[in-house]
Formats: structure tokens, C-alpha cells, sequence
């Protein structure tokens, strides 16, 4: 089966930039980008929790899901008419 994995660019609501650096509680630089609470904006300076950077950015995740979704059962489909050719070739 592909691989499905996706990354989806995430913007700011303000300025539509989608770079962003991450931040700790205390607003040093945070070692792992997605554990970080915090972002900033790279174009305007915004500071967003994750909870919210990723509200605002719901529809376009819930887009890549189905996405992925539909890709992932129609691999599902290709996989088990293999499967079932193997079958009937046995037989």
C-alpha cells in the first residue's frame, strides 16, 4: 500500500504566512516544533497557542483528512481485489 502520510502547511490568520517558529511558556526557541505551546509568526510577529493555530486552520485539516480517507479505501479497494485474483487463481 502508498504511503499516505500528508503535511499540511498550517497559515496565520492575520497575514496568511504559513512559517512560524515555536515556542516555549517562557517565549525561548522550543527544541521540538510540534510539542511547542506556542508560535509566532515569522511575517507579523502574531503569538498563537497550538490549540488555536489549529482552529483557525480546522477546515483545511478536516480537507486533508478526507482526503486521505478516500486515497486510504481506495488503496484498501486495489489491495483486496489482488488479494481476491490470488484467490481465485488457487482455486
Amino acid at each position: 500500500m502508498k504511503d499516505l502520510n500528508r503535511s499540511v502547511s498550517l497559515i496565520c490568520s492575520i497575514c496568511g504566512n504559513n512559517q512560524f517558529s515555536a515556542l516555549g511558556y517562557d517565549g525561548e526557541k522550543f527544541a521540538k516544533f510540534s510539542e511547542a505551546p506556542y508560535y509566532k509568526c515569522y511575517d507579523c510577529g502574531r503569538l498563537i497557542s497550538k490549540k488555536q493555530l489549529m482552529g483557525e486552520n480546522q477546515e483545511v485539516i478536516n480537507a486533508n483528512i478526507e482526503e486521505i480517507k478516500n486515497e486510504a479505501v481506495d488503496e484498501m479497494k486495489k489491495e483486496l481485489q489482488k488479494l481476491l485474483g490470488k484467490i481465485g487463481k488457487i482455486q
